[in-house]
């Protein structure tokens, strides 16, 4: 620890990447073939291009996010040097992520939800698409306003900003499982596992020098990691802004 503090972490993440790589190598798919005649089951865009270029841009979406939501563990440490608090004032910030998160989880996402279903009369997917495109666009907005934050309220307005953005695993996770046929769901989510495990691994070093930079170039770059992120989300959005959903794959029983 007093030759590298990120050896510990490094470690670790080293060891959880390889478990995830050999349980993508050998774990088997859980869901059995379909028992249906190949006559009676016609199966649209299947592994199409087009299909693969879909699913490659959401994966990149989860590394790309992944990455960006680590820049929250400095929320403390940049609170307490931006506006001089103790630790334990700025310990209410985690507070109010906390509250809005499970907010924005238990209570808004499900109303969403149904207002698009029913009112707007989208299709499950659809909806997914709508949804994650609208909480990245939270998150980058989010970001960029505690990256600024001139006071403590455009901080907090920021980070409620975040929260609310904070059910983008779950609308995205929901999204990329329509592109795929539900015999690959395992191996789809074995292998966002390896996705994210690799975004958490480069994520720490990556953020924790850039608060370090930030700070060398003064107090008005103390945020740099939550602009960094910012760009990142908003490269998420983009990504998530071009899914075409007319190519996903379709089975028909015949």
């Amino acid at each position: 620890m007093t030759e590298n503090p990120w050896l510990p972490f490094l470690l670790s993440s080293g060891v959880e990447f390889l478990a995830v790589i050999i349980a993508l190598i050998f774990a088997p798919e859980t869901l059995p073939s379909t028992k249906a005649p190949l006559s009676s089951i016609n199966v649209e865009n299947e592994d199409t291009p087009s299909n693969k270029e879909e699913m490659s841009l959401l994966l990149l979406v989860f590394f790309v996010a992944t990455l960006s939501r680590q820049a929250m563990a400095l929320l403390l440490q940049y609170a307490t040097k931006k506006y001089h608090w103790s630790y334990s004032k700025a310990t209410i910030l985690v507070s109010v992520r906390g509250a809005v998160n499970l907010a924005a989880v238990l209570v808004i996402l499900p109303f969403l939800s149904r207002l698009l279903l029913q009112r707007a009369k989208l299709d499950a997917p659809r909806k997914d698409l709508w949804l994650s495109r609208g909480t990245a666009l939270l998150l980058t907005i989010g970001t960029l306003l505690m990256f600024s934050a001139p006071s403590p309220a455009i901080l907090i307005i920021g980070l409620v900003a975040v929260a609310l953005g904070s059910p983008l695993p779950l609308t995205a996770r929901s999204l990329i499982t329509s592109l795929v046929l539900p015999n690959q769901v395992g191996v789809l989510y074995t292998s966002l596992a390896v996705v994210q495990s690799v975004g958490i691994l480069i994520a720490g070093p990556l953020l924790a020098n850039t608060f370090r930079w930030g700070m060398k170039l003064g107090d008005t770059w103390l945020g740099l990691p939550f602009l960094a992120a910012s760009g990142m989300f908003l490269l998420s959005f983009l990504l998530i802004s071009s899914v075409n959903l007319s190519r996903r794959p379709r089975v028909h029983s015949a």
